[in-house]
């Protein structure tokens, strides 16, 4: 079976972080004008490499899923964790369709 895990839209990441109350504005600026990437949109996902250390040597141990939102007027990034976001997201369907 070739499992393909669904894209997220940026009006989904936006219902999320606005049900658990996360701060609207940047961080870094204050503007209001965040705005979550849309994979969907796009076609692509992120993610950040995990990385483990043995000794001298720092090898990959795989890739951890996030959601990026980004600032229009300062380009601050911030992070939030997708397997969260899709727990969520499942337990809570958009009435939209």
């Amino acid at each position: 079976m070739n499992y393909r895990q669904q894209l997220l839209k940026a009006s989904d990441v936006q219902r999320f972080l606005s049900a658990k109350g996360a701060v609207a504005n940047c961080a870094v600026c204050g503007s209001s004008q965040l705005s979550a990437l849309d994979e969907e949109l796009i076609g692509a996902r992120a993610a950040l490499p995990v990385l483990k250390r043995d000794g001298d040597q720092v090898s990959s141990d795989g890739l951890f899923e996030v959601v990026l939102v980004a600032c229009s007027n300062c380009g601050s990034v911030r992070v939030h964790e997708r397997r969260l976001i899709e727990a969520w997201l499942a337990a809570n369907p958009s009435m939209l369709g």
